[in-house]
């Protein structure tokens, strides 16, 4: 019991640290002119050789070995975490963190259940439907009852959130076929890897690079890289081995409660009420979900005889990230 409490902890410890992105970006984009997609890139690379140092140490080498589908599937996943750090920094300064974390957060598992029905042809239960039909609702009124940043776009902040959940989903769809397949730290340190240098291309080629920041600043992007990138994955990782993963699920939803709570006292945003009850139907919702897919799972793995979707569950939140 001491260890699986200790494991909560980790995974809630790990949670909390990806809560404090929005607020740490946010402040950046309030004292400098700097592009999201700088930020993004630059996080990338300085978090990439922490997570290949992790990888070297778990698996004892430095190559990536794997099934070529492996890398196909991880380099989209790292293309797809690319555009989530833009899609998801960019709507921060458009309708703020609260909303932004919400939508994003929130609309990610809807959208994988419904890719993963279509393209993975994974069923789900009439409870799940219910619940991920809820969310749905609950979204609508947060996003109704949103209001953009001082002047920001509501429409292209949410778009660009749910644009975020979106690459978020294809990201944890990528890892359920690689994941169980590897040490968790050999696709996560290969798909940042990945991201780091898609984003730096990016950068290279499309905007002037002008790092002349001051020393907060690079501060505050040094906390985005390690903290809440290799610190919190780490902990994570070391919590899955102590809890289920449907527990460390819905322990992750801390993130976006650390998010919301820290953007209404540090950053002062305000939720309207309606906002507000939606985001409680939303995390309501998530959670009969994910509890639903724990039996769904359960059933199928004894039905089967083996844990392969157990090892499904688990890393391929621990392959993905915020």
């Amino acid at each position: 019991m001491s260890k699986k409490i200790a494991g909560m902890g980790l995974v809630v410890i790990a949670a909390v640290l990806w809560g404090s992105i929005g607020v740490v970006v946010s402040a950046l984009f309030g004292s400098l002119t700097i592009a999201p997609l700088t930020v993004g890139a630059i996080r990338l690379v300085f978090a990439a050789p922490l997570l290949l140092g992790w990888h070297r140490v778990v698996s004892g080498r430095w190559r990536f070995a794997m099934p070529a589908r492996h890398h196909l599937l991880i380099v989209l996943g790292g293309f797809a975490f690319a555009g989530y750090q833009v899609a998801y920094f960019a709507a921060i300064p458009q309708i703020g963190v609260a909303l932004a974390v919400m939508c994003n957060i929130c609309s990610a598992p809807i959208v994988t259940a419904v890719v993963a029905r279509i393209m993975l042809h994974e069923r789900l239960r009439r409870g799940q439907w219910w619940a991920l039909l809820g969310a749905v609702g609950g979204a609508v009124l947060l996003v109704y009852g949103g209001k953009p940043s001082v002047g920001g776009s509501l429409l292209f902040g949410v778009s660009c959130a749910v644009t975020a959940g979106v690459c978020y989903s294809i990201m944890a769809i990528v890892s359920r076929q690689v994941a169980p397949h590897h040490a968790p730290a050999t696709p996560l340190a290969y798909m940042f890897s990945v991201a780091a240098v898609a984003l730096t291309g990016v950068l290279v080629l499309t905007q002037p690079v002008d790092l002349a920041l001051s020393p907060l600043a690079w501060l505050g992007l040094g906390y985005l890289a390690l903290v809440p990138t290799g610190i919190s994955y780490v902990l994570y990782v070391r919590g899955l081995q102590q809890v289920t993963a449907t527990t460390a699920t819905t322990l992750t939803l801390c993130e976006p409660l650390t998010s919301t709570i820290l953007a209404v006292l540090i950053l002062g945003e305000h939720l309207s009420s309606s906002a507000w009850f939606g985001a409680g139907v939303m995390f309501c919702c998530l959670v009969v979900f994910a509890w639903a897919q724990a039996g769904h799972t359960r059933q199928q793995a004894q039905s089967d005889n083996h844990d392969q979707y157990d090892g499904h569950d688990g890393p391929s939140r621990t392959a993905t990230g915020r």
